[in-house]
Formats: structure tokens, C-alpha cells, sequence
């Protein structure tokens, strides 16, 4: 996912200021055969990680910086190309600064000259106050079968926060009914109750 031999120290510092630099070289062995290996080094330790696989150096890592680590270089791929990237859930194992930033990239026409775009699901609803336009937005709502409902087709004003007209059910289908929430709450305490007297 990355053309040159190192990870950006920018991207490193950036999720993990622990991390002097990861390093990916691509080796010949056995006459035509090429390897990969992956070399980890944090700040401050003595000792190198080797590893031919990825997978592997994950293990040194938190997720959120693995998968920041793979996903700004496929991020910088579509960027370059003009090319579309697809994100399930873009928050997972990471902080709405990461998340932005992420989404910034895209917004940004100082860095998205190539037009590329950008679609992602989250459960950040807070996220949708960062899109200016609503026809971007499409909701996923399940009610007999899910349905997707784009959010400029709302009757909904355009003072109103996105996120909070997510959160409150407005448009139903976006957040549990109160009424599930109070029978799970109770049932919660009435299960937390009853191993207590136990």
C-alpha cells in the first residue's frame, strides 16, 4: 500500500508518537523470488521487529494505528488517482480527531485535486454536521426491510444539527425506540439485582 521503502513519519507520528518508523523493504531471495519485510522501531528501545508479514507487526501495534497505517495508504492511492475508497465503519479504533482528519482529506481541495471520493458508514452521527451538503448523506434505516433515505430529501430545517436530528429518532429508524431502552434498562437491573442476592 505504500510505493516508497517507509511508512510517512508524519502518519506514525501522527497515531503513535512512540514509533521511530516502520520500514518496508522488498528483498530478493532465491534468485527471482522477492520478499517483503516489515521493520518496526519504536522511540527510545534498542530492538528492531522483523517481520514478513504485516499481520504479524500489527501485534506491536494498536489497532487504531494499524489500521491508520493501511488506510492512509490507501487514502493517498485514491487521492493521487482520483480514485474511490470504501470504509465500513470509518470510526472503528478510532478517535473523531482521526476520523476527521480522514474525511478532511477529501473535503480539502487543496489536497483533493483529483476529485477523489470518499464513502464511509459510522456510528459517529456527530459526523454528519462536518458535511456541508445533505444530498452526501444517505441514512440506513431498518424498519420491515432496511431502507436508505438521502438526507436532503428530508422535511427537515436546515438550522437544525444533522446529528441531533439523527439521535433523536426524527426521522425514525435512526436510534432505539425509548421504550426498548427502558425495558432493557430495567431488565439490566433486575438481572444485576438478582446476582447480588444471590
Amino acid at each position: 500500500f505504500y510505493t516508497n521503502e517507509d511508512v510517512p513519519e508524519e502518519i506514525l507520528n501522527f497515531l503513535d508518537p512512540t514509533i521511530e518508523y516502520l520500514k518496508i523493504e522488498n528483498k530478493q531471495i532465491d534468485g527471482d523470488r522477492a520478499q517483503l519485510f516489515y521493520r518496526l522501531k519504536f522511540k527510545n528501545r534498542p530492538e528492531v521487529f522483523t517481520e514478513t508479514n504485516f499481520a504479524t507487526i500489527e501485534h506491536y501495534l494498536s489497532s487504531g494505528t494499524a489500521k491508520g497505517v493501511t488506510l492512509y495508504g490507501n487514502v493517498l492511492q485514491a487521492l493521487r488517482t482520483g480514485g474511490i475508497i470504501f470504509i465500513d465503519e470509518l470510526e472503528n479504533h478510532f478517535n473523531h480527531a482521526i476520523v476527521r482528519s480522514f474525511i478532511e482529506y477529501f473535503t480539502n481541495p487543496k489536497i483533493n485535486k483529483n476529485r477523489a471520493t470518499l464513502i464511509f458508514s459510522t456510528h459517529y452521527s456527530e459526523l454528519l454536521d462536518d458535511l456541508e451538503r445533505g444530498d452526501e448523506i444517505y441514512l440506513t434505516k431498518r424498519e420491515k426491510f432496511i431502507q436508505l433515505q438521502r438526507y436532503s430529501k428530508t422535511a427537515v430545517r436546515k438550522d437544525l444539527s444533522k446529528a441531533e436530528v439523527f439521535d433523536s429518532d426524527y426521522l425514525g429508524g435512526t436510534a432505539p425506540e425509548y421504550d426498548s431502552y427502558m425495558k432493557l434498562r430495567k431488565a439490566t437491573e433486575g438481572a444485576v439485582n438478582n446476582a447480588e442476592s444471590r
